[in-house]
């Protein structure tokens, strides 16, 4: 775990600059050496994140851009295909690919937040670390993410075309298109505790009937089949080498944050915030509905809406909190460490500690070894 929270460290330290009103050009700097630092360490590792082994088999074994084509989409397998093509090892690949969806989602810290160090540090925290493993997923998070800028500006067709590039390395970004028409709504309070209880009792009193309804898919057998997968997949598969608690976490840390959201929803209720509360939102009401359905459709579709919480921390403690300083600080050192903890720790740990990389920790063996 020291590699890990030699990062934390450093990226706690540029974090400091948010604190005081330095110019955009310097924290354009500091946020290109944390870039950096994140892609080196999450690029360039090794055997370390969870679904490690069948990207790189995957890779190493690839001769054809049909290859695998009924577990990977053609997306990710022309890009994959390209790169195998023009000799590049696997850590170059990995880390051309980190590269590119780190650089989008620093550019939308920086474009939308005052203090854009500070959120990186808690991205790293709470998502970059969980999501490390799932490269073709956090390929189409980014994508999507940039497409919700567009549907903001009302450039709808950009929107679309980014969803159905995103599709192509992760087909549960298909799914997306389904909530677009909720993404600027404007619910009273009221509204939304009263949405909540509903869904959350139709997720548990409809464990069992989403078969029946996917039956009526379309004809794509390819997303049939990932659906179906999906559907088979249950929360005691999810739970391995987790402890039998963990749905009771997400449950948890969902409510959690909602409930301090809402007590703030007054002045999140407006302009961006707005937009980016509908987001967060859907990742809340999607939670709900699925994961005593589907655990996997509820953990994956609603990944593309919930990295919008730190947004939402952004604009809330901005907004409310007066002696700003002493809380970010409070805030960033309990949130950025738990978060830090839980993501590896709560689910497949033996896939994470000890951090491996192409420089270090070579002589740890895996599972496979």
């Amino acid at each position: 775990m020291t590699a890990y929270i030699y990062v934390w460290f450093l990226l706690f330290t540029l974090s400091f600059c948010d604190f005081f009103r330095i110019n955009k050009k310097l924290q354009l700097i500091l946020l290109t050496i944390a870039f950096v630092i994140l892609s080196v360490f999450i690029g360039l590792r090794w055997e370390t994140g969870n679904d490690w082994f069948p990207y790189i088999e995957y890779y190493s074994n690839l001769v054809s851009l049909d290859d695998h084509s009924e577990s990977f989409e053609i997306g990710f397998r022309s890009i994959s295909y390209l790169m195998k093509s023009i000799g590049l090892n696997y850590s170059l690949n990995l880390l051309l690919i980190t590269s590119f969806y780190l650089f989008i989602f620093i550019y939308l810290i920086f474009q939308h937040t005052t203090a854009p160090l500070l959120l990186v540090l808690i991205f790293y925290c709470t998502y970059l670390l969980g999501w490390m493993g799932t490269s073709r997923q956090i390929i189409a998070i980014s994508l999507v993410m940039l497409s919700f800028e567009f549907y903001y500006k009302e450039r709808k067709w950009i929107t679309y075309s980014l969803i159905l590039i995103a599709s192509t390395f992760h087909i549960s970004a298909v799914l997306v298109y389904l909530t677009l028409p909720f993404l600027k709504l404007n619910l009273t309070l009221k509204k939304i505790i009263s949405l909540l209880i509903i869904l959350f009792l139709f997720g548990i009193a409809a464990n069992g009937v989403m078969e029946v309804v996917l039956s009526y898919i379309g004809s794509s057998q390819d997303i049939w089949m990932r659906m179906q997968g999906y559907v088979d997949q249950s929360i005691s598969d999810l739970n391995t080498n987790s402890g039998d608690n963990i749905l009771i976490f997400w449950y948890l840390k969902r409510i959690m944050y909602l409930a301090i959201f809402l007590y703030f929803y007054d002045s999140l209720n407006e302009g961006k915030l707005r937009f980016y509360f509908n987001l967060y939102l859907l990742s809340i009401f999607i939670f709900f509905i699925f994961i005593n359905i589907i655990p996997m459709i509820a953990l994956r579709l609603s990944g593309y809406f919930s990295f919008y919480e730190l947004f939402l921390f952004a604009g809330m403690l901005r907004r409310n909190l007066s002696a700003k300083n002493i809380i970010w600080f409070l805030f960033v050192i309990l949130l950025s460490f738990q978060r830090m903890y839980t993501s590896f720790m709560i689910y497949h740990p033996e896939d994470n500690l000890p951090y491996k990389s192409i420089f270090i920790n070579q002589e740890v063996l895996r599972g496979r070894e």
